[in-house]
């Protein structure tokens, strides 16, 4: 009968509240630690994966106003600087949902241009305006000026 019992128990003891604070602190540092590496090798993140840590930042407690330990003046300026985050997730969410920034910036890396020699390719003509109808140093060197 002994051969039928399975190896691991049914039910998995509890971890404590100190146990799941540890993983949850650990898999933020992870989380950051990841998006700072793809930042770094050249990836930009998802619209949903920068709205998620925003949001994330938001609630987490490093953006507390109601901290006693801040002035009033650095109660307020968390205060703003939270405003300023939901305003930028809201954002991205709707004028971004379909990742085109990223979209954007990658076809950017991927083209091949070649702008030769710009000041040969641009011309300007100078009109003076300027009462003493005096040509500037501006208008000599083809860059268009009121004087």
């Amino acid at each position: 009968m002994a051969d039928r019992q399975p190896l691991l128990p049914k039910t998995q003891p509890k971890p404590s509240p100190q146990e799941v604070s540890k993983k949850r602190e650990i898999r933020a540092k992870l989380r950051t630690y990841e998006i700072i590496l793809a930042l770094s090798n050249g990836y930009f993140p998802t619209t949903k994966q920068f709205t998620g840590h925003l949001h994330w930042l938001l609630r987490s407690g490093i953006l507390e106003p109601r901290n006693r330990r801040l002035s009033v003046r650095g109660r307020n300026a968390i205060r703003d600087l939270r405003a300023w985050i939901e305003a930028v997730a809201e954002e991205a969410e709707y004028k971004n949902g379909g990742n085109e920034i990223q979209q954007f910036v990658w076809e950017l890396t991927q083209a091949d241009v070649d702008v030769g020699n710009i000041s040969n390719s641009l011309s300007f003509s100078c009109i003076c305006v300027c009462p003493s109808r005096q040509s500037t140093p501006f208008c000599q060197m083809g860059i268009p000026t009121g004087c």
